[in-house]
């Protein structure tokens, strides 16, 4: 710890032993206090960086937090279709409350992104969200998943494990296809929902958690409902605000906006120059249904990149060859797809003309098409046209 150096003259003689004594007790009390000292500075010093590291940690993640929210904000959401703006409406509308969201779809449609949306807008933005497939594993396995575990509940459950719900206490806890979800799982997320009350797998006592339920879903649940195959009691706790999210054959007018995001997106990623794609690959991809809806389209997007290297513009080309097909006229001899596509896509072009030819007048296009009103609007919605569509007959 140090050195105490003490000197006497010759004339003075050397020291007595219980001055030797004392100077040992003063020695050792000083090395003790120095020791202290020095010790209490390096905990100075580790507190300081630990602040200094602490205060970087929580900035970091406020900017984090800030640009997910940026993200995630609705007006971010590439939509200009009436059909998906209805939809963001909803999603806005629930984001200002804790009521459970059931968002039906197709798969592909961005049930997922909804639902980010709707927690990164809302008052538990600062707490977790949290994600969970309930079809992709076994009835027990779920429920330890969703609700934890004690040691000893069953064979591998060597320690006690919070669930997902216990996660998300206090934020959001995203059921991705809840329609797939096993009987004895729904009962149990039912109780949750009306209590607040989980009981871990293996445990005797119940814990509270304050959690939020967002549930999606690519399934009919009235039809599941009618087959016995989804509880009645849970679907009317689950849709207390339901958005149903159209597939992107009923969003055309979407497609150019989703198109050139996705490849500028893929631009970034690769580490390539930005790309334009060509007028007759666009038509193509205006032109096919989409059966996989937006993210077998961000797919595609990322494969053209891929395809066209060397090239600064996507050509048709460089499309899958189903969707190439699609770039084909529509009154080719041998359409490509199948009857209701074909059908579908006819119809939409007709409705579209004469919503031109009649300058957007709801009455006098229905007429002329020998619909209803409200039979003309269906189709309207049903394939995203509105009343300033442009789509002259060919």
């Amino acid at each position: 710890m140090g050195l105490l150096s003490l000197v006497r003259t010759a004339a003075q003689g050397p020291f007595a032993d219980a001055q030797c004594r004392v100077i040992g007790i003063v020695a050792s009390q000083s090395a003790q206090v120095l020791g202290n000292a020095l010790l209490a500075e390096q905990l100075a010093r580790k507190n300081e960086l630990l602040s200094a590291s602490q205060r970087t940690l929580r900035d970091e993640n406020l900017r984090l937090r800030s640009t997910v929210g940026q993200t995630f904000a609705f007006e971010n959401i590439i939509a200009q279709s009436d059909a998906m703006r209805r939809c963001l409406a909803q999603a806005s509308q629930a984001s200002r409350n804790d009521a459970p969201v059931l968002i039906m779809g197709q798969t592909g449609t961005g049930k997922e992104l909804i639902a980010r949306a709707v927690h990164c807008n809302s008052e538990r933005r600062d707490r977790a969200f949290v994600v969970k497939n309930c079809g992709v594993r076994t009835e027990s396995l779920l429920e330890a998943e969703l609700f934890g575990y004690v040691k000893g509940a069953f064979t591998g459950a060597v320690g006690n494990k919070p669930g997902l719900f216990r996660e998300a206490d206090g934020g959001t806890l995203f059921l991705d296809e809840i329609g797939d979800a096993p009987p004895s799982t729904q009962v149990a997320i039912l109780r949750v929902i009306d209590s607040g009350d989980i009981r871990p797998v293996g445990a005797s006592k119940t814990e509270r958690v304050d959690v939020r339920v967002i549930s999606a879903t690519n399934r009919d649940l009235a039809c599941e409902i009618e087959s016995g195959n989804f509880r009645e009691d849970l679907f009317y706790r689950l849709n207390t605000i339901t958005i149903d999210l159209p597939p992107l054959s009923q969003r055309q007018d979407d497609i150019p906006l989703l198109v050139d995001h996705f490849l500028q997106k893929s631009c970034v990623q690769s580490g390539r120059d930005p790309l334009t794609i060509a007028p007759v690959a666009m038509e193509a991809l205006c032109r096919y249904s989409w059966p996989g809806n937006v993210r077998q389209l961000q797919h595609e997007i990322e494969r053209a990149v891929i395809v066209c290297e060397g090239r600064s513009t996507v050509d048709i080309g460089d499309l899958s060859e189903s969707i190439r097909g699609a770039g084909e006229t529509a009154d080719h001899a041998n359409p490509r797809g199948s009857l209701r596509e074909s059908v579908e896509l006819m119809e939409r072009k007709l409705i579209g003309a004469a919503l031109t030819e009649h300058q957007g007048n709801i009455m006098q296009t229905a007429k002329a098409l020998g619909l209803t009103r409200k039979g003309l609007k269906d189709k309207m919605t049903r394939y995203g046209l509105s009343t300033g569509t442009v789509n002259p007959p060919e």
